[in-house]
C-alpha cells in the first residue's frame, strides 16, 4: 500500500492562455476558480493537469524554495507532460513555496507559474 492517498487527490486543474504576450494561469479544482493553493493533513500526492491549453504546452518540472524540508518526496511529469504529480510525505507543517515549470514544444522559452503553495497542516 501507497503511503500516498489512492484516490490521487487533490487534482487541481490549470489553464494557460498567452495574451499580449503574457502567459495567464488560471487554477480551478471541481470545477470553481481557485489559487492553485493546496492544504495537506496527511501524505499525499498533488496533481496539477493543464486543461484548455495548447498542446503544445508541457509540464518539464517544478521548482522548490525549501526543497530540502523532508515534506516532498518526488515530482513526476506524466500524461506527456500534462500532469505534474507532487509527492508530499507530510513530515512537518509549513508552507511549501514552489513554480510550475512549463515549455512550449517548439521554443526554448520556458513559462514559470505564478507560485502557488502547498501548506503542510498539524492534524
Amino acid at each position: 500500500m501507497s503511503q500516498f492517498q489512492e484516490t490521487r487527490d487533490p487534482l487541481i486543474n490549470l489553464s494557460i492562455q498567452i495574451n499580449d504576450g503574457q502567459a495567464v494561469f488560471s487554477y480551478s479544482k471541481d470545477g470553481e476558480p481557485c489559487h492553485g493553493n493546496v492544504e495537506v493533513y496527511k501524505a499525499e500526492a498533488i496533481r496539477y493537469q493543464l486543461i484548455d491549453t495548447p498542446d503544445l504546452v508541457q509540464f518539464v518540472g517544478v521548482g522548490f524554495l525549501n526543497p530540502f524540508n523532508g515534506n516532498i518526496n518526488s515530482v513526476l511529469i506524466e500524461e506527456g507532460g500534462r500532469v505534474v504529480t507532487i509527492n508530499d510525505l507530510h513530515k512537518t507543517a509549513g508552507i511549501i513555496k514552489f513554480q510550475l515549470i512549463l515549455k512550449y514544444a517548439d521554443h526554448s522559452v520556458w513559462l514559470i507559474s505564478p507560485d502557488p503553495q502547498i501548506i503542510d497542516r498539524e492534524d
